[in-house]
């Protein structure tokens, strides 16, 4: 028997595929029953078929693995057992990786200005799981006559900060309002936090 890969990557929560194939040698014509060994807790295998028939050469595996599935790379044994004959495997790597995360934090979470004054605060992302992505961020619900910047707008693959200016006109009310910065990532969900402006 032979895979279609040897090494797979699947996430906590999913599941990923790999093709399994049957040769039949020196007038071997019976069915193949397939099984797979080595399997950590929380990540099953199943193969449709699972026993194939004769005149068929192939069967998917389809491994999954749960939220609970320890991270980590494994050893997996696909076994295919047929009538009167030695049993064959086929090694598959397996790969389990964490589900991708963001986290955004600011310091400080307040800032009290003037009218015509700026003030900054610092961004920090954190990225978790199979995340390793640029982050975009953006500021929603600044009152008229506040403008809000990012720099960088962007934080790349790599890095983790960016400097927010915050600048008041001064014509802009007076008073406390909400900023919500928000941080955007490739496959992962959104995540914001709020700065507390009083003008």
């Amino acid at each position: 028997i032979a895979l279609s890969g040897t090494t797979l990557t699947v996430q906590q929560g999913q599941s990923g595929t790999a093709t399994v194939t049957v040769g039949r040698l020196n007038g071997f014509a019976s069915a193949v029953t397939l099984s797979l060994e080595g399997a950590p807790a929380g990540v099953t295998g199943a193969f449709n078929p699972a026993s194939v028939p004769n005149g068929t050469t192939t069967s998917t595996l389809t491994v999954s693995a749960s939220g609970s599935a320890a991270v980590g790379t494994h050893t997996l044994t696909v076994r295919g057992r047929g009538q009167d004959v030695t049993d064959q495997t086929a090694t598959l790597t397996l790969t389990v990786v964490a589900p991708p995360t963001l986290g955004v934090t600011l310091n400080p979470t307040s800032l009290s200005l003037q009218q015509g004054q700026s003030g900054t605060a610092a961004v920090t992302i954190a990225r978790g799981g199979s995340f390793t992505g640029a982050v975009d961020l953006s500021a929603e619900g600044a009152p008229t006559g506040v403008t809000v910047s990012f720099n960088p707008a962007t934080i790349a693959a790599g890095s983790t900060t960016s400097t927010m200016t915050v600048a008041v006109g001064t014509s802009a009310a007076t008073g406390q309002f909400t900023i919500t910065v928000r941080a955007r990532g490739q496959a992962v969900t959104d995540q914001t936090v709020a700065l507390t402006l009083t003008v």
